[in-house]
């Protein structure tokens, strides 16, 4: 089947000149799209800003305006373009503020990690850089930290990255710490460029005799211009006719002279600026070439050197060093300018039979760089990455994907390595941290009204979510439009119900998740009996967090199958963990919710009391803070910072009892009765026996009564709580038999690999042709 042209945009913050190299990468692979019947459109500083300007200050200002002048532009017209191809750092926008739902690339010409590094090490070994006036200095470092800001906003928010080396993608990797998506491909030549450039190029014998070394480039400290002194001196020295032509330095002769610490242009010719079609007569009679870059995107002039047949040495650094992988006796180590001038004096005294041969190897390595191929496979790549898209399971949470609750950690168990493409949408007003882990979007329910919300007054900016409902599912239609399915999690807010809308105006499969019973959690109890039903009623699969609310829910919504799928663990402890004879260390981790004060009281009483009377006791609390009247006049009990998993087990692995109490008061009744907290499949696979004070009537209680697995109390009286600490201290082997039920409880149902293979199995299926 023939595939329809892709609209492209390319968002490009340059002046519009031919000769920068950036520039022309848009302009060659437009060509050879456009000629693929591709349609293919600019936004440049052109566009954004009418009247040109000459003045750097005043386009280093228009750079970082043009970002908003892009995205305004985009949101207008965002339906327009299948594939935004953008300058990295130009579009550091989320996709839904950019209002934009096709594929946004952010193309790297030379990553700014790696430019960032080279110009720190270029002023910690050459200190006399000139630095300019301190005004400029400041206004061009605000500039510049903008930029680098940008660009990792920007990483952060594209789909796919577009790189010209594989050192850039390794940077990425490991010094950015990004999984984005990443393709490389390097940049090219035309077949018509190729062909004017060897066509050109004087036979060998004349090259050899001509003995002149070319720089093609613009003059700076990263292209090695304070190396090229050396360079000189060093070639001139065996070779005292040898002669240097510098082209494209985009700065006067007189400073290029000065950097090379030479008095006079005798033997260096410095031409500042050249048209592309001269490049060809200018390296005609060149010998050699010479290119001492610490850096490139890829390395334009290094590329034409060899299409034009002259072999031409550099530095192994990122861009040439891919380049010339094939060629590896043309790469020195970088800012060794002895080698460098060593291996172009070899070249100049080749016998004419090598220096044939080495021309020709050069020309072969420019030859596979064909612009041709490499823009076909970046619409191949730009292809597969759309199929991708428009494969992609929806999932619409009320949280961010690296918020603290048990909700957010339930869905990164499961959603981490998906089987399927992602794309996560949190639709809380408070917009989550950027990360890297995984595509996720921001779509509000509602704005988000500040202090109000921790007021007494939140209701008042819950019960705004109707007035903005319009508006938050036209938003999600327009994510949605290319999905395969819609997963949504009630909680809170009826944004599963707006989900529910989207997917059955769209004929997709609607997937719904409950984690706590919808009446308790709602913001909206006047809608919410009516917004469940139909959600449970008309969704392809429904996931419940436990049996008993599953149960309630066929009772309350009508008999429809679920599929219990809780929070799991990868690993689970092979046996109960010895403990110390006559020590007590009680432990609790996770969010202290203030609904758990009073089994708080209760447990210190306990505990206090058994102190008084000798017993060794100590309660430890990772969970950041508690209320401070709690915990007055106790020295026994310690509250320790929030801390990663590996540390928690550190916790563990010193713990004798693990704390898991719920809220007894008629309130919270309908939170206990149906929800599993995810510190309980934490607990149960420690090894730890487990202390749960809680009521009766409640899905965790039930559950670990069934199975045995934990020492109960249902009491908020702190003699209760003293029997069953004593009990602990007293009777180890029933205390030791309760943990081996908890682990055993652990492997039948709380194994994450088992909870995956569930829940996918159950959407895989649904997706089935």
């Amino acid at each position: 089947m023939t595939e329809q042209p892709l609209r492209i945009l390319c968002v490009i913050n340059l002046p519009p000149d031919p000769r920068l190299g950036a520039n022309r990468v848009w302009l060659e692979l437009a060509k050879e799209w456009r000629a693929a019947g591709h349609s293919v459109e600019y936004f440049t500083l052109n566009e954004a800003f009418r009247r040109a300007t000459s003045r750097n200050a005043v386009l280093s200002w228009r750079q970082i305006r043009f970002t908003r002048r892009a995205a305004r532009f985009i949101r207008k017209n965002a339906g327009s373009y299948d594939v935004i191809d953008s300058l990295l750092g130009t579009l550091p926008f989320a996709k839904t503020t950019l209002e934009f739902h096709g594929l946004l690339v952010a193309r790297s010409v030379g990553l700014y990690w790696l430019y960032e590094k080279c110009e720190r090490q270029a002023r910690l070994r050459w200190n006399d850089i000139p630095r300019g006036k301190l005004t400029g200095r400041i206004y061009y470092n605000a500039i510049r930290r903008h930029i680098l800001r940008s660009s990792a906003a920007a990483i952060r928010q594209a789909d796919l990255l577009n790189l010209p080396n594989e050192d850039e993608l390794k940077s990425l990797r490991e010094d950015l710490h990004s999984t984005k998506p990443a393709i490389v491909e390097p940049y090219g030549l035309t077949e018509e460029r190729r062909h004017q450039l060897l066509a050109s190029a004087a036979c060998p014998e004349v090259r050899l005799a001509s003995a002149t070394i070319c720089f093609v480039g613009m003059w700076s400290v990263r292209k090695g211009s304070r190396d090229l002194g050396e360079v000189v001196r060093q070639i001139r020295r065996a070779i005292p006719s040898a002669r240097f032509r510098f082209l494209g330095t985009f700065t006067a002769e007189e400073n290029v002279l000065r950097d090379l610490g030479l008095t006079s242009s005798d033997g260096c010719e410095t031409i500042p600026q050249y048209e592309p079609g001269d490049l060809p007569e200018l390296l005609r009679d060149c010998t050699a070439g010479v290119f001492p870059s610490y850096v490139e995107g890829f390395g334009f002039g290094l590329l034409e050197q060899l299409a034009a047949g002259i072999p031409t040495v550099a530095y192994d650094a990122p861009g040439p060093r891919q380049i010339l992988a094939a060629e590896p006796d043309l790469l020195v180590p970088a800012g060794d300018t002895a080698a460098m001038a060593a291996r172009i004096i070899k070249i100049l005294q080749l016998p004419t039979n090598e220096y044939t041969e080495l021309r020709e190897r050069s020309v072969a390595v420019a030859k596979r760089y064909s612009w041709r191929e490499i823009a076909r496979a970046t619409i191949d790549a730009y292809r597969a990455a759309l199929r991708r898209k428009r494969g992609r399971l929806i999932c619409t949470q009320p949280f961010g994907w690296r918020s603290p609750g048990g909700g957010a950690r339930i869905m990164r168990a499961l959603l981490q390595d998906a089987p399927l493409p992602l794309e996560i949408i949190c639709t809380s007003p408070v917009q989550a941290p950027p990360q890297n882990e995984i595509a996720e979007l921001h779509i509000p329910l509602r704005p988000y009204f500040g202090r109000m919300e921790r007021s007494r007054f939140a209701g008042y900016a819950y019960g705004t979510a109707p007035l903005f409902a319009r508006r938050f599912t036209r938003r999600l239609e327009q994510v949605c439009r290319n999905s395969s399915a819609i997963h949504a999690i009630a909680h809170g807010g009826l944004d599963f119900l707006h989900a529910f809308h989207v997917a059955r105006a769209t004929s997709r499969p609607f997937f719904l998740h409950v984690h706590d019973d919808f009446l308790y959690t709602t913001h909206d109890r006047r809608r919410a009996e009516e917004a469940m039903a139909l959600a449970w009623s008309g969704a392809t699969a429904r996931f419940v967090i436990s049996d008993s609310l599953g149960e309630e829910y066929q009772r309350r919504y009508g008999m429809r199958d679920y599929v219990v799928v809780t929070d799991g663990v990868n690993e689970i402890a092979a046996a109960p963990r010895p403990r110390a004879a006559g020590k007590l260390r009680v432990y609790f981790m996770g969010l202290f919710h203030l609904e758990y004060s009073p089994n708080l009281r209760a447990l210190l009483t306990a505990i206090d009391q058994l102190r008084r009377e000798g017993a060794c006791v100590s309660l430890s609390m990772r969970c950041g803070s508690v209320p401070r009247s709690l915990l007055a006049g106790i020295d026994f009990a310690q509250v320790l910072p929030f801390a990663d998993e590996t540390q928690v087990a550190r916790d563990l692995a010193e713990a004798d009892l693990l704390y898991l109490p719920l809220p007894f008061d008629a309130e919270h009744a309908a939170f206990v009765r149906f929800s599993l907290s995810t510190k309980l499949v934490t607990y149960v696979a420690s090894g730890v026996p487990i202390l749960y004070h809680g009521p009766a009537q409640s899905a965790v209680s039930e559950l670990l009564a069934k199975n045995d697995a934990a020492l109960r109390c249902h009491s908020l009286y702190s003699e209760q709580v003293m029997l069953v600490l004593r009990e602990c201290l007293a009777n180890a082997a029933a205390v030791n038999s309760v943990a081996q039920n908890a682990l055993q409880l652990a492997r039948s149902q709380f194994s994450l690999p088992a909870i995956r293979k569930r829940f996918w199995r159950t959407i895989q299926l649904a997706l089935a042709p």
